[in-house]
């Protein structure tokens, strides 16, 4: 059985959920989705290097969350097309669709990351949230 744990950024640092925890997953077939859910790129890329160095060394697959769900205090924007915009992804969701807009931060990560044999890509958190209501139509 496959299984792909989805664990808070802090543990890969924390003292008791850090290395040890996760070197003790090792011997089973498991996966790791990171809930990284930073906005500054610096926190994005120091928060995912204990799990991606794990994954190295154990050959398991890592995922980095990227929040897609409401934050707190957030900044409402609106937004226009312009070439630099980034990359506007239309994907079919229950009975409507969804849009996700790439505005180079994942493709920023990836390109980071994509030397690592342990990542496997990037997953979105949060789409319960923001599109709660379409799941219980």
């Amino acid at each position: 059985l496959n299984i792909d744990l989805v664990v808070p950024v802090w543990w890969g640092s924390h003292p008791d959920f850090g290395q040890a925890f996760l070197d003790r997953l090792a011997p089973y077939r498991v996966s790791l989705s990171i809930m990284n859910y930073r906005t500054d790129v610096l926190q994005l890329l120091n928060g995912a290097e204990d799990f991606l160095a794990w994954g190295d060394r154990h050959q398991r697959p890592v995922r980095i969350g990227l929040e897609a769900g409401t934050l707190t205090d957030e900044t409402i924007r609106r937004y226009l097309p312009d070439s630099g915009s980034g990359e506007l992804w239309q994907i079919p969701f229950a009975s409507m669709s969804l849009l996700l807009l790439f505005d180079g931060i994942a493709d920023y990560l990836r390109d980071s990351f994509l030397s690592r044999s342990a990542f496997r890509g990037i997953s979105f958190h949060g789409l319960d949230e923001v599109y709660g209501e379409l799941l219980n139509d």
